[in-house]
């Protein structure tokens, strides 16, 4: 049997920070609440990020504040979207390249072609829900 004892279970507040490649000049938020549970080298994560100004910034999305690194292994969790425009089948948030500290938000149309959402895409009351599983 699994000895439990060694696994470190916390839980916690966290606060996510939206922004676009080239920054986050004049974001600014209605909500941005997150919460996370860490069990050993799991992480999962929860937010809604609801914007009221999305700012001038371009490129593409970029969740940053993760409460702990993910490792280079890729993860995706779900995500809800309010007020995005897009015309792929659904959408997906990404973490986990190159070590992330971020998750971005992928937009799908097959399996072997998807698109980063970007600043073009949001308007100034976008809102995100998502929850995501990332190991550290």
């Amino acid at each position: 049997p699994r000895d439990w004892s060694s696994d470190v279970c916390s839980s916690d507040l966290w606060t996510p920070a939206f922004s676009f490649a080239n920054g986050n000049a004049g974001i600014t938020y209605s909500e941005q609440t997150g919460k996370y549970t860490k069990i050993g080298r799991q992480v999962t994560v929860e937010a809604t990020i609801i914007l009221t100004s999305k700012g001038s910034s371009t490129g593409r999305i970029e969740i940053g504040g993760l409460p702990f690194n993910a490792t280079s292994d890729e993860y995706t969790g779900s995500v809800e979207m309010r007020y995005v425009t897009f015309t792929q089948k659904y959408a997906i948030v990404e973490v986990g390249r190159s070590a992330g500290s971020y998750f971005r938000v992928m937009l799908i149309d097959t399996a072997v072609n998807s698109t980063e959402c970007a600043n073009t895409n949001v308007a100034d009351n976008s809102a995100f829900l998502f929850s995501a599983t990332y190991f550290v």
